[in-house]
Parts: C-alpha cells; structure tokens; sequence
C-alpha cells in the first residue's frame, strides 16, 4: 500500500510539472480545423478595423467531474472564482459567459481522469446543444497518454472546451482555451513544432502566424521566457531578424504565470466571432427532445416500443403519432405500436405553461418487412432501409449533392466525425431471394481519404436471421476504399462521374434465403463517405434460371423430381439436395450434363421420408444457383398441421387457404411469431429467437400446440 501511494504521489508531482511548463495545449490548429473560421478572414480582419463590439452573453453547460463515490473534483468556491476571472478576461470582446441552468457533476471514474479518445461517450451522455459545454475533469491525456492542461474546437466544430481542472486555477489555461473556442490562435502560428511564418517586421500579420497585427511574430516560447517573464531566446524569423515577442499574452506558450494580457486586436477577432460564428448559442430552457428504445423492427409489419421525453422544461407532453396534428398521448412515457413496412414520423410538443416547442423526427420508428424485387434505391426519396447511429452523434444520412453530380445519395460525414472505430449502420431488406435468379448487389461509391492516418472503412454485411447475426461480403478501407488517386486534405465530396465507382457482390450463395442487408460505416476521423444506386436484381451475365421445379409422389413410392431450366449450356452439373428442416441440406445425388440442349431433367427419391427438396446447379465458372425449394409430403403428415414438431429454429405449416397466415403464440396467449417466407404450398416459420418450450400455432379454425427445442 505504500508503494502504491508513493506512486500515487509521484505520478501527481511529475503532472503538475509538466501542467506547469505551460506546453499541454490540445487544442489542433490543423488546416481541416482552421477551414470554417479562415472562410471568413477578409471579414475578421475588415472587423478588426470597427472600434465598436455588440455584447452578447453565451450560455455555458459546466460539467464537474468527480469519483463515483461523488469525491474529489474542483470545489464550488474554486470554480466561482475561475469564472468570474474568465468573464473579466473576456468582457473586452464584448462576452459574457453565463451557466446554464446549473452545475452539472458527473460521479464517474471513467471520465474523472480523462482521455480524450473518451470524447464521443462522455458527450453523448452529458451534453446541452447550442450552449458551450465546459468540462473539468481531475485530468487530461491523448489517447497516447500524453498529459494535456485541455482542448478546445476553433468555430464550426464541436462546442466543447475541457481543461484539467488543476490548470483551470493557474489564471491562463482556462481564458487560453476559450480564446481557442472563439477563434484565437496560438501567438506563434499554427503548428507547435514547426517554426512561425510569420516575420519579426510585421510585414505578413495579416495571412502569417495568428492572423492578428498587433501580437508581435514570436517562435514558440516553450523554455525561452524564465521566471520573471523575460525572453531569453535569440531566435531568428525565415528572414534572418531576430524576434521580439510579447511573453505576457494569454495565447503564448511563456509560463503560465505570465500570460496575462489579450491585445486589442485579439478582442476584435473574438468579437467577429461572437457575433458571426457562435450566434446559436442560448440556454435551452425548454426543448422537446426524446429518445426511442428499440427503433427498429425487422420481419414483422409492426413494433412495439417506449418512448421516453428527456428534454428540458416541459410540464406537458402532447405526441402526435399519426401526423395528422392531433395528440394521440398526453404522458412523458409513452408506448405504442406502430405498423406497416417504412419510417414513421414522430412528434413531440412540449409546454411549460408560457412557451411551447415542438421536435419532429421523421425516422423515429422503421419497420422492414419483406421488398419485393428486383430492388432499386436512388435516395432521392427514401422509402425503405434504417438507419442506425449507436453514439448519437454523426451518422448516415441523405444529402443533396447539389449541382455538381447529380442530386441526393446516402453518405456519413467522417470529415467532422471526430472519433476513431466508431460503427454507423444502413439496412435494407429483407427479401427474399429465390423469387429472382441468379440475384446481385450493385451500388456506386464515391471516397476520399483525408490523409495516411485519417482515413474509413466500409463493411457491407449479409444476415439470414433477420438481424440476429450477420457475417461481412466485402470490407474496404482507406485508399483500397477510395475511388480518387491519393489523399485529399480537406473536406471532399464528388463532382465528377468519375468520382463514382460500381461495385458488384453475388448473392447466389444466399439463393434460397430471406436476407438483410447492412452497410457499416467504421470512422477514422477521415472524409466523407458516398452511396447512391442500390440495386438487387438477376445478373444479365449469369442468366441461367430454373424455369419449374415439380415434386410428385411416386407409384412405386416415394417422389419424383422433374426440373426444367433456361441457358442450360452454364451449367456443368446438377446436386439434388433433401432437408428435414429446409435449413441443413444433405446430398442425395449428382447429375453431370452430358448433353447441353437439354433442358428437362427428372430424379427419383426412393424414399418416404418427403421433407423439403431443392435443386443446386453447378455453373462452367464455378458459382452456383439453387432452385426453389419445394416440400414434399410424407404420409405422417397432415394438411395445415405444423413440421417438424418438436422443432428446431425451423418450422413448416402446409398452406391450407384462408384469409389470413398462421400464427405463433405462447401459453399467455402473447403473439411470438408470424411466418417469414410463404412459398410453394407453404408457410416457414423462424423459432430461433424463441425460448424451448410449448406454444399454440393457430391455422384458421384450428389450433395446435407447438413444442420448441
């Protein structure tokens, strides 16, 4: 224990020091960071020229992070005198930060010492969008463990500022990286390890260094300012003059303790961007927001689900489910059932007694049954498919490109989706694929990665299931996934057909199955990502296609096979397969093509076993494609009855006619399962989600009990 606590207290000194040299500043001033906020830099510096700057109050969401137990973290007291220091470091620009609604503690171990890879779950959960989220954790690391005083996003990026809540008491870390929020740079330029470009005679301050004119050019100040603020460096600029800097600007990187001055041009650009790049702040004192449990509903025509108001305010919750304007609840959590296969929009109203707001989500529920094919999807109105976004954060969506290529297609912003392995998913489906021969998946993609380290990856994944497990077709990353030569720098979309690339899966292997289909996006903080064109259909290259397939019983018993196909000359052989189940198959026997203008063939099953038969051509190139499957009675069996029973994950019911299906229910009288498939004289079941036990089929009239194994 000993030991412990004096590493413990090590590991605290040596934090401190470093948390005193005045280097840990997270904040990135890359290009793709300073691209929003240098959009606008003839306006900043024509706004540095007006003496004028209209005040404005931003709404602040402080976050104080403890220990689980609820100990440790930065004292009320201590956190009242930082802020009242920031407001009057700031005050010059004309801004004034005020707490929104109240101090918010988060009692986590997790997030009390901080990792900045932790970025998307911590704000996922203790967010305020339009407000700038302030956080103070015990700590602050990179993802490779180097310990920062904080971060902060330039304009156009996350609200979001964290500082070490040690360094929030030095009296410059804290204003330092609010200066970054609003739009300042470092006082040496852009890049921490490369030399500034800016020159010592100020000729180049306007498009050098920090954009700003009235900070003198300066090298990075790390080591080169000594403890009473004097500059003790002889750096020469990229014109052989020496450097004159200023130690005591907040922006420097001279000790901490020196840093207390901005310059009137600093406030100038502040202001400019106060006014212009951060005007959507404001404390939501009343919103509407809500989230659905289980979204998503696959191989049903409905879902029942909960849905819960977690915004802010509200005294009344009115939804209209419907969207005919009229409420059909009145509580905070409600749970409905919707139907029919699509999206289905959602609106909540909220009152406090004096405002009201309402939010909509067109996407709150999808409901994918079975889609007839062939498939087609342009997304230029989207009817069918969900999309799933695990973190809350950036995810599938359907954008206009514009006039540059086309109109609308699927795509996910990696560009300012600042997370790494994060998993974003696209389904559509189910269908069933044995109603089209020979089926494929074609789409168009269009990618750019954003650098050798900052790039994505696609998955497009198949399940059988109907979502329960799925297994991966093809994965592509980085410059396998691009279509474009090399990496591209900054923010990328296509404008050009030859941005475009098609690619093509077969899905013969899955002939005789009802599939899902999943398109994984996999975040590497790299660039937009494209799709448009999806389509399902016959491959015009592999036309062969079973015309019929028949099973009869025999006179001389057991069943006779008679198949007949289209483009015979394909094929190289024929494998009759037989299934209890019509799940696992087993090869009764093979049939070379000896001749191929024939194109009728017949097979003899000496058995009376029956059950479900299917037909596997064997294509000249190797691939395969199944017939139908086609059950054949055995004399056990009876018309409308269930088999097998017991059962597995798989169960028949012969269709007996009628007006609708059969249906599965447990004992509670609770409906567990329709059919998935309907084919050929009768209805398959799925059981595998089912727990072992009895259940009641209905058919019609008639009811049976069901055994579940």
């Amino acid at each position: 224990m000993r030991l412990i606590c004096t590493l413990a207290v090590m590991l605290m000194l040596v934090m401190n020091d470093v948390r005193g040299q005045g280097v840990a500043c997270g904040t990135e001033a890359t290009a793709r960071y300073l691209a929003p906020m240098q959009a606008h830099a003839q306006q900043i510096h024509q706004h540095a020229l007006v003496p004028s700057r209209t005040p404005r109050t931003f709404a602040t969401s402080v976050y104080i992070m403890r220990q689980s137990d609820g100990s440790g973290g930065m004292s009320m007291n201590e956190f009242e005198q930082i802020f009242a220091e920031l407001n009057a470091m700031l005050a010059p620009a004309g801004i004034t930060l005020a707490v929104c609604d109240s101090i918010r503690y988060i009692d986590s171990d997790l997030y009390y010492d901080f990792s900045k890879v932790q970025e998307s779950s911590l704000t996922n959960q203790h967010y305020v969008p339009q407000t700038i989220n302030l956080y103070f954790p015990n700590s602050v690391v990179t993802g490779s463990g180097t310990v920062l005083c904080g971060y902060a996003y330039f304009p156009g990026w996350q609200d979001v500022v964290i500082v070490d809540r040690h360094c929030a008491l030095d009296g410059s870390s804290l204003v330092h990286e609010m200066g970054h929020y609003f739009g300042l740079l470092h006082t040496h330029g852009i890049s921490n390890a490369l030399p500034t470009d800016e020159l010592a005679d100020f000729s180049n301050c306007l498009a050098a260094g920090d954009d700003v004119c009235d900070t003198p050019a300066e090298p990075n100040l790390t080591g080169l300012v000594d403890s009473n603020c004097v500059y003790t460096g002889n750096v020469l600029d990229n014109a052989g003059m020496a450097f004159d800097p200023d130690p005591f600007n907040v922006m420097s990187y001279a000790p901490k303790p020196c840093r207390t001055q901005i310059t009137e041009d600093q406030y100038q650009r502040m202001s400019y961007i106060a006014t212009y790049l951060r005007d959507d702040i404001q404390c939501p004192t009343l919103t509407a927001s809500f989230i659905v449990d289980d979204p998503v509903a696959v191989c049903t025509d409905q879902l029942t689900t909960t849905l819960t108001y977690n915004g802010t305010g509200g005294t009344a919750c009115f939804w209209d489910i419907n969207d005919d304007g009229i409420a059909d609840y009145d509580s905070a959590v409600i749970v409905h059932t919707f139907s029919g296969t699509g999206t289905h929009k959602v609106c909540l109203t909220v009152t406090n007694g004096v405002d009201t707001v309402t939010q909509c989500h067109r996407d709150a529920a999808t409901i994918l049954d079975l889609h007839p094919l062939p498939y087609t999807e342009s997304f230029d109105s989207l009817a069918h498919g969900a999309m799933l976004n695990p973190d809350l954060h950036y995810g599938w969506t359907v954008g206009d490109l514009g006039p540059n290529y086309g109109s609308y297609s699927l795509l996910i912003d990696n560009y300012h989706y600042n997370a790494v392995d994060e998993e974003d998913y696209f389904m559509i489906g189910p269908f069933d694929l044995s109603s089209i021969p020979v089926p494929y998946l074609s789409y168009r993609i269009a990618y750019a990665p954003y650098s050798a380290d900052r790039w994505d990856a696609l998955r497009v994944e198949i399940s059988t299931d109907c979502g329960a497990t799925f297994d991966e077709l093809t994965y592509a990353e980085g410059l396998t996934l691009s279509t474009m030569n090399g990496y591209v720098p900054h923010q990328w979309m296509p404008s050009d057909s030859a941005h475009w690339r098609l690619e093509k899966i077969p899905l013969s292997a899955f002939y005789n199955d009802t599939i899902l289909l999943r398109f994984t996006n996999i975040t590497g903080f790299g660039n937009n990502l494209y799709l448009d064109d999806l389509t399902i259909e016959p491959d015009p290259l592999l036309a062969f296609s079973f015309i019929a397939f028949k099973v009869h019983p025999a006179s001389s018993g057991g069943f006779d096979l008679v198949w007949r196909t289209a483009d015979q000359d394909l094929v190289v052989a024929y494998e009759i397969e037989r299934s209890r189940d019509g799940t696992d198959f087993s090869l009764l026997d093979r049939i070379t093509v000896e001749d191929p203008r024939e194109a009728v063939f017949h097979y003899h099953d000496g058995s009376d076993t029956g059950g479900q038969y299917r037909i596997k051509g064997i294509l000249a190139d190797g691939s395969v494609q199944y017939s139908p499957i086609v059950h054949a009675s055995s004399k056990s069996e009876q018309p409308g009855r269930a088999f097998p029973n017991p059962a597995s994950d798989v169960m028949f019911v012969n269709d007996i006619g009628g007006n609708s299906p059969p249906a599965l229910y447990d004992l509670m009288g609770r409906l567990r399962a329709v059919p998935v498939q309907r084919a050929n004289g009768h209805y398959r079941f799925k059981l595998d989600h089912l727990g072992s036990g009895v259940y009641l089929l209905v058919n019609g009239s008639t009811a049976e009990r069901v055994i579940k194994y």
